[in-house]
């Protein structure tokens, strides 16, 4: 399941929050929570990069990206993940979330994010997104 209550109090707190520059860092605090778990109770690797998404999107609300998208009409899709696990999250430890964006292209926007726990990397995960503008119409059948 979406961890929407957690989604919804990032973006409140993003909107809340100074802007940032668009290659700054967003840094958010979080804690692994029991939906969070795998059963040796530490955080899931699948759940990693769902809540990586309590990161990037408070980040490009801060730096003008969504601004950016919503200016041009433009969508947003995750293209791919390359994302290496170097330490556990145990449950209920607390961690910090750092996000940046690192660039763009034609094709995709960029992003850097990385767990901490304890003061150690515990996962990081670069990010390509690839914008896109919606199709005007959809037909059935077509």
């Amino acid at each position: 399941m979406y961890p929407i209550l957690r989604f919804a109090t990032e973006i409140l707190l993003a909107r809340k929050a100074s802007p940032l520059g668009m290659f700054d860092a967003h840094v958010s605090t979080h804690r692994c929570w029991p939906r969070d778990l795998d059963p040796r109770v530490e955080l899931n690797n699948g759940r990693t990069l769902t809540l990586y998404d309590l990161g990037r999107i408070p980040m490009a609300l801060r730096n003008g990206t969504v601004r950016l998208m919503r200016e041009n009409g433009w969508n947003i899709t995750v293209a791919g993940n390359s994302l290496r696990y170097r330490r556990r999250v145990k449950g209920f430890q607390k961690f910090t979330m750092v996000s940046r964006m690192l660039g763009w292209d034609q094709r995709f926007f960029y992003v850097d994010q990385s767990i901490w726990s304890r003061g150690r990397a515990a996962t990081r995960c670069c990010c390509g997104a690839r914008s896109h503008r919606p199709r005007a119409s959809f037909r059935r059948g077509s």
